[in-house]
């Protein structure tokens, strides 16, 4: 019996090559980065169209012609093979013939050296003695080889010169990029700014504004990137029509902010690094006088969400805080745990003094048991018929038990809101005193003395502004 051919579509490859006039002569160019330094164990190619790295057996490519780089120009003197079987010793002539006057020694020496200035004293010194020696024993205009009967010139090729002097700049101007550390452009109905690292107190570094006009008064949008802030605050984003901000931070502040959005008297969202919290708290969304929302991860325990629903003010009542009309919370589901006794939703009806609660789906149910507990009495819904009903006695103390849960929601959502008002307060004053030292201008490159922001935090590997900060740590700790 004959095996079944499969088709895995390498003969229409192999056609289409054979139809293909250019096929292996388009030239095309890529980069290598060759095995051994940057950690990298094995050869590898990067195709700069799409920035895929390849391994040399898994390469697109046909052939290599010749390889280049700062210093040198090789020839592959090895043939039109594949890139896999290829020998990648550039210092070998019988493989890659270099183009240009002892590049090869200059190159090997160079990453032998680069890290030692001894080594790469050494190094210079013998090169110059040895361009010396050259200059006296060999005539102008090439290499002599063989003997005096019959001398042939070898001409070689050195790297020209550079048009330009060498560029070197120090890193407080690199750091300004700019005259006084600013730099503006200006768009059609936009305007781009960009600052040097420190040279605001607020730690501010691009910020993009769009207008709703030709005219550019009208401001559309605001869009603000920071660096190095203490309260790590990293870009935040004002949104003039909708009244709506947005400000995004990174890890680290306290609380474990990680954003906060802002809609003037409609809706106010925190959103937090639940695996720096220990509550596991995600979000919290408040719709001014109707809801408040908290999200947890589940991961800690089963609770997901909890929920208050405010009751609307009444015109005489001369109390600011709103009134809880119902609160409500929603667990995950617990697979060690029997569905008719796993509690899906809480819900505390605070304002008619009813509590219900509904338990998870079983397996093959399209509806799920629920009891209902209040003073006046207590009402159970079973979807399993065969289950035993629960006594009095045990719904009783079950609706106790009840009580206690609404208490301690009710004190847990109070915390909360306690919470949410201190960091907002925290914010505010942050925002004011970064305010206070912005109007008050004090630059970095400004009057050409240099200041280290009291609000910016500063690396240990930038040692200039490490020294600054440590002098003013010391000048405080005297001070006080």
């Amino acid at each position: 019996m004959e095996e079944p051919v499969v088709d895995d579509g390498s003969k229409a490859v192999e056609e289409d090559e054979l139809m293909d006039e250019l096929h292996g002569k388009r030239v095309h160019a890529w980069v290598m980065v060759l095995a051994g330094k940057r950690m990298l164990e094995h050869t590898v190619f990067v195709e700069p169209t799409t920035g895929k790295c390849y391994k040399l057996d898994a390469s697109p490519y046909f052939a290599i012609e010749s390889l280049w780089n700062a210093s040198n120009y090789w020839v592959n003197m090895q043939g039109p093979l594949p890139p896999s079987k290829l020998s990648y010793d550039l210092y070998s002539s019988s493989k890659w013939e270099y183009l240009l006057s002892d590049s090869t020694a200059d190159a090997a020496g160079a990453a032998d050296g680069e890290d030692d200035p001894i080594v790469a004293n050494a190094m210079a010194a013998a090169k110059a003695a040895k361009a010396q020696a050259n200059q006296s024993k060999e005539p102008s205009g090439g290499t002599v080889e063989g003997d005096a009967g019959g001398a042939i010139l070898k001409t070689e090729m050195e790297m020209p010169p550079s048009w330009v002097a060498k560029l070197i700049m120090d890193r407080e101007r690199f750091q300004a990029r700019c005259p006084s550390g600013r730099r503006e452009t200006i768009f059609r109905k936009a305007r781009h700014e960009q600052y040097s690292p420190y040279a605001r107190e607020d730690g501010l570094i691009e910020r993009i504004t769009i207008y709703a006009d030709v005219d550019m008064l009208v401001e559309h949008e605001l869009r603000e990137t920071f660096a190095n802030r203490k309260d790590k605050l990293a870009s935040r984003i004002v949104h003039y029509a909708e009244k709506k901000t947005i400000e995004k931070f990174d890890p680290g502040r306290s609380r474990a902010l990680k954003e906060l959005i802002t809609v003037d008297d409609v809706r106010r969202e925190f959103h937090f690094y639940d695996s720096a919290r220990l509550d596991g708290l995600k979000s919290r969304v408040e719709i001014f006088r109707v809801k408040t929302t908290l999200t947890y991860s589940g991961e800690r325990d089963t609770l997901l969400m909890r929920t208050v629903s405010y009751a609307e003010p009444s015109e005489d009542s001369e109390s600011t805080d709103p009134v809880i009309r119902k609160m409500t919370e929603r667990f995950h589901r617990t697979p060690e745990l029997d569905a008719e006794l796993d509690i899906a939703k809480r819900t505390y009806d605070v304002a008619n003094g009813v509590i219900k609660v509904r338990y998870h789906y079983g397996r093959d149910r399209v509806t799920a048991s629920s009891r209902t507990y209040s003073k006046a009495g207590h009402n159970v819904v079973q979807v399993d018929p065969f289950a035993k009903p629960p006594s009095d006695a045990t719904l009783l103390e079950e609706y106790g038990q009840l009580q206690l849960a609404e208490r301690e929601c009710l004190n847990l959502m109070r915390e909360a809101d306690r919470q949410a008002k201190e960091l907002l307060q925290r914010r505010e004053d942050e925002e004011k005193i970064v305010a206070d030292a912005v109007a008050e201008d004090q630059r970095i490159f400004g009057d050409g003395t240099f200041t280290l922001p009291p609000y910016l935090n500063v690396s240990v590997y930038d040692t200039e502004r490490s020294r600054l900060a440590l002098k003013s740590d010391k000048s405080d700790e005297v001070s006080d």
